[in-house]
């Protein structure tokens, strides 16, 4: 265990990276089964603080892609926030959380942006916070969708093994009529 909110638990770890790539699949079964996963990486280790992170934002798409009412959604980031919030571990992804967190269950869009410039900053090659921080813009109106494209297309330089997920959020925002 390190002071970055990782595990020395083999088999939490293990099943942190199941659920963590089952979640970028981004479809109704595999968010389930990541949900899963990573509940119980963290029974195994309830100080895996990465792991709450990543639930954190499983639950997160969980609305958009596995059809999960938003008061339920909401009901489990609240509580995985304010754990995450309680431990003085600093990480990129808990920074994320706390920037979706305020935006999406507090919602306190004024506060948000100097969080995912940390984030992204700290992360660069991080699809979730990337994905989160582009999302914001574009729903905030600091970026046009063009705009959210060019990012998208600059970060995939960087990461080119992450290109479904620009074809997920180009999906994602045309469904909700932003294209």
């Amino acid at each position: 265990k390190t002071d970055t909110g990782m595990t020395a638990n083999q088999q939490a770890y293990d099943l942190f990276l199941k659920g963590r790539d089952l979640a970028y699949q981004r479809n109704a079964s595999a968010i389930q089964q990541a949900i899963e996963y990573l509940n119980q990486a963290i029974n195994l280790d309830s100080s895996f603080y990465q792991a709450q992170a990543q639930l954190f934002f499983a639950h997160q798409l969980s609305k958009t892609y596995a059809g999960i009412k938003q008061e339920t959604a909401h009901s489990a980031m609240k509580d995985l926030f304010h754990r995450l919030a309680s431990t003085n571990v600093d990480f990129p992804l808990k920074t994320a959380a706390k920037a979706q967190y305020l935006f999406e269950v507090e919602n306190r869009p004024e506060l948000v942006a100097p969080l995912y410039s940390l984030a992204k900053q700290q992360a660069p090659s991080d699809s979730i916070i990337n994905n989160e921080a582009l999302s914001f813009s574009l729903f905030n109106k600091n970026l046009t969708m063009k705009g959210v494209i060019e990012e998208r297309m600059a970060y995939d330089r960087i990461n080119p093994m992450d290109e479904v997920n620009l074809a997920n959020l180009i999906e994602y925002n045309y469904l909700i009529g932003d294209a």
